[in-house]
């Protein structure tokens, strides 16, 4: 039921429904500076970032996955259980395991939230489901944020929101 989630079409270039404006570097021009990068062509970029979502499906994604409407609850321990610490290393936070496809990250309020980022030029995405009932996130910039202050700003929104008292 993720109805704002696809693949773009080979030569689609504009995004389906309201989205946001996305800006950065363009990779074949980086001479011409900050520029509005929405209309990338989103079909080359594959499994590494051609999928275009909204936060809302994103995190229904997160909330079937761990609510094992997903996958089979073996295939869920697996993808959480066989970990390797990757904390302090390329995006991830001291604290940081990595599994099958998701990283454990943790919170200032104690516990771990379990997602994926992804970074595009033009845009940056965090979030996932956190342990203890904690809730599901999605945090997205309109801009690429997967490095220094910026990832560190993007990464406490998530936590922000996610450590928020109801």
């Amino acid at each position: 039921h993720l109805n704002d989630t696809y693949w773009p079409a080979p030569g689609e270039l504009a995004l389906r429904g309201p989205h946001a404006r996305n800006y950065g570097i363009h990779p074949a021009a980086p001479e011409a500076g900050r520029m509005d990068l929405t209309e990338l062509p989103g079909y080359e970029f594959g499994a590494s970032g051609g999928l275009v979502s909204t936060p809302k499906d994103l995190n229904a994604f997160w909330d079937a996955l761990f609510g094992g409407r997903l996958l089979p609850d073996w295939a869920l321990r697996q993808m959480t259980l066989d970990t390797t610490a990757v904390g302090g290393r390329d995006v991830y936070p001291a604290g940081s395991r990595y599994g099958y496809g998701i990283a454990s990250i943790p919170l200032s309020c104690g516990g771990v939230y379990w997602g994926h980022g992804g970074d595009l030029p033009g845009n940056s995405v965090g979030g996932g489901r956190a342990t203890a009932g904690r809730g599901t996130v999605t945090v997205y910039t309109t801009t690429w944020a997967a490095e220094g202050a910026s990832l560190r700003h993007l990464q406490g929104a998530v936590d922000a929101a996610l450590c928020a008292k109801p």
